[in-house]
């Protein structure tokens, strides 16, 4: 597919009349298969080229796609982006795309995922199933895999090719008043392990059974690493960047060299993890290895392509994000307070105040109540508002930083006097 997707970029280039550009072909196959009611509901499967043009006219930009790949469509993409760009009012803030530059190859791609069949998957939702049904539980979830080949290439030179495959498994388990849920996410199915997999929800369905009652207070929380990537994930997205650090929007502004955060909290993208997927490129810049935070210390924040040139800064983008952990397990956590809750997972998480980072969410998924070192029973779901930054100036503890998602590494965390406002019925 490879020699594929650059035939129609080098197509694109040749017929492209614009003083800049920015060109995407992107490659999908997609399978993946749905659960439901302990049986399968649905099964999809497909690929497609999509083409996404940008077009910079005098300062002007216009932009369109397509799927529909012959060269009278490819055409017609051309010129519509260039109307558009023509009509458009002028961007004084315009960045200059990326030059010609080596990028680092990276292994990203698995063939195991690739002829990964249909009937291997319906083997694994199977045992899955079987295994709900040895708990009297119902099961719903998702398998999906996918390989992904994708071009990019600017006017001023640059041009990148990268392949990578991604197995995801995703299900939730219900019997009255237990549901929780488990999700795994690699580029490599090799790393599958099932049985683990099922380990895990078996370990978090039998802490459920008995379920209390309790109210909301300030309470030391475990936050498992399902809820740790939940949660910063979103406070990346908000908060982690320089151009609203500089416009004085986020509490990060003149930050940058200063001890913000807690100093047990370490954050880093790092370009040689073996384990992530990590697209070695994007519009913004090359991607190299930055540490954003150190003992509590901001070093960097990411940075847009327009704003670095604006400023005469460094570009830089949070590709992946490995929070590093200390090693401390859970059993070592819960005998260093008296009491608190561990927290599966966490879900509608939503930004209150920008300006002083105050977050809103839920737990999901399962709340334990633990005292004296023991984990006594399960309790309802809770509504949590906090300060995300000033949470990590309260950890005790983390432990080791585990894969969670294709792009993130994140540990255990043990906080002190998490802040809980509500209960919550679901």
């Amino acid at each position: 597919m490879k020699e594929k997707i650059m035939s129609i970029a080098e197509f694109m280039k040749k017929n492209i009349n614009a003083d800049d550009f920015k060109l995407y072909v992107n490659y999908n196959d997609e399978q993946c298969t749905r659960f439901a009611q302990n049986t399968i509901t649905q099964h999809i499967s497909g690929d497609y080229i999509e083409v996404s043009y940008v077009c910079i006219k005098d300062q002007r930009i216009g932009t369109a796609s397509t799927r529909q790949i012959d060269e009278e469509n490819l055409l017609k993409i051309i010129q519509k982006a260039e109307e558009i760009a023509v009509n458009n009012s002028p961007d004084t803030d315009m960045e200059t795309t990326l030059s010609k530059e080596d990028y680092p190859e990276l292994k990203n791609y698995f063939p195991a995922i690739e002829t990964l069949d249909t009937a291997k998957m319906i083997e694994i939702i199977k045992k899955c199933i079987d295994f709900a049904e040895t708990k009297q539980g119902i099961l719903s979830g998702i398998i999906t895999k996918s390989i992904n080949e994708f071009v990019y290439m600017t006017k001023n030179g640059f041009l990148g090719y990268d392949k990578s495959s991604e197995i995801e498994l995703s299900m939730t388990l219900r019997k009255e008043h237990i549901e929780t849920k488990t999700t795994f996410t690699n580029k490599d199915f090799e790393k599958l392990c099932l049985d683990g997999i099922l380990s895990r929800l078996n370990e978090q369905f039998d802490s459920l059974k008995e379920m209390r009652s309790m109210d909301f207070e300030a309470i030391p929380v475990i936050l498992r690493p399902q809820a740790v990537e939940q949660l910063f994930m979103f406070f990346n997205w908000y908060m982690l960047d320089r151009k609203r650090a500089d416009e004085g929007l986020t509490p990060l502004t003149n930050q940058i060299g200063q001890k913000f955060f807690g100093e047990k909290f370490n954050i880093i993208s790092d370009i040689n993890d073996k384990d992530l997927t990590t697209q070695p490129f994007s519009s913004n810049n090359v991607h190299k290895t930055v540490q954003w935070v150190k003992d509590g210390v901001i070093l960097d924040l990411p940075t847009s392509r327009q704003w670095a040139q604006k400023h005469n800064l460094i570009p830089s983008y949070m590709f992946n994000f490995i929070i590093e952990g200390e090693g401390v397990s859970e059993k070592e956590m819960m005998k260093m307070v008296k009491r608190g809750l561990i927290i599966n997972n966490l879900w509608y998480i939503r930004l209150n105040d920008l300006k002083t980072a105050d977050f809103t969410g839920m737990t999901r998924d399962g709340v334990m109540y633990f005292e004296d070192g023991e984990i006594k029973y399960a309790v309802n779901n809770f509504r949590f508002n906090e300060q995300i930054h000033d949470v990590t100036k309260r950890i005790l503890a983390t432990g080791e930083s585990v894969q969670q998602g294709s792009n993130s590494k994140v540990p255990a965390m043990l906080i002190k006097d998490f802040v809980f406002v509500d209960k919550t019925t679901f």
